[in-house]
């Protein structure tokens, strides 16, 4: 068994003089797991071709509906994040649907870059589906990475799986954010695209990232140590 630490939102009463107020809290738990092995995604190789029309395309590799929509599904979600559109068609490349599958399962959050002040009420969508006594937890770490100004957000289904990225990209940081409790914050340099790719293991064994900070009382010191620099009010 492995201990796991989780930080979570608590409400307590404490003495006033002579009256009790309510105060919110965060506490720190401790609990016992079987210990988790981290499977890396599978590995997919597209093809670059071009017919007789002149028309190029991006295809993967043939899927047989019936064993391996799995992959069929991952494949497709890796065109979509790319591409921004994805089509069905038979081996011979024949149409298999009559209108073509567009942004599968993005229904909760917004793909590829987006404005900041666009993402709120995304990123507040995805929150709610959380449990309630996590919820507090979840919008304190997103709070104090808005409060240094991210000028875009991002997702993808490769590499850090179920993480936001909140980029700075006049100082080359990307904050790596996730609703998982048990997930660390990561901060990535300018090559994060490349680094994002990655198995947790790779960045961490490789020292690829700026700075890989765990969720604990220490938290936000530890963050404002990376970002400080990024708005001039915490410049001093």
């Amino acid at each position: 068994m492995e201990e796991v630490f989780r930080l979570q939102s608590w409400r307590r009463k404490e003495w006033h003089g002579s009256h009790q107020v309510e105060v919110d809290d965060f506490i720190l738990r401790s609990y016992k797991r079987y210990p988790r092995t981290y499977v890396a995604g599978s590995g997919i190789e597209f093809t670059i071709f071009q017919r007789d029309d002149g028309q190029r395309f991006v295809a993967s590799p043939v899927y047989d509906t019936a064993t391996e929509s799995d992959e069929l599904l991952v494949a497709a979600n890796l065109v979509v994040e790319g591409f921004a559109d994805v089509e069905f068609l038979r081996a011979d490349l024949l149409p298999v649907l009559k209108t073509p599958i567009k942004r599968l399962n993005w229904e909760v959050f917004p793909r590829g870059r987006v404005p900041w002040d666009r993402v709120r009420k995304e990123l507040e969508r995805v929150i709610e589906k959380t449990p309630p006594s996590i919820q507090p937890v979840i919008r304190a770490r997103t709070s104090q990475v808005e409060k240094y100004g991210p000028d875009f957000a991002a997702i993808g289904r490769a590499g850090f799986y179920g993480y936001w990225v909140f980029g700075f990209t006049r100082q080359g940081l990307y904050v790596l954010e996730s609703r998982m409790l048990d997930n660390a914050t990561y901060v990535l340099g300018a090559d994060w695209e490349v680094v994002s790719r990655l198995t947790k293991a790779e960045v961490i064994n490789s020292d690829l990232a700026v700075a890989r900070l765990v969720h604990d009382r220490s938290w936000p010191e530890k963050l404002d140590q990376v970002l400080r620099h990024v708005m001039p009010s915490k410049a001093a």
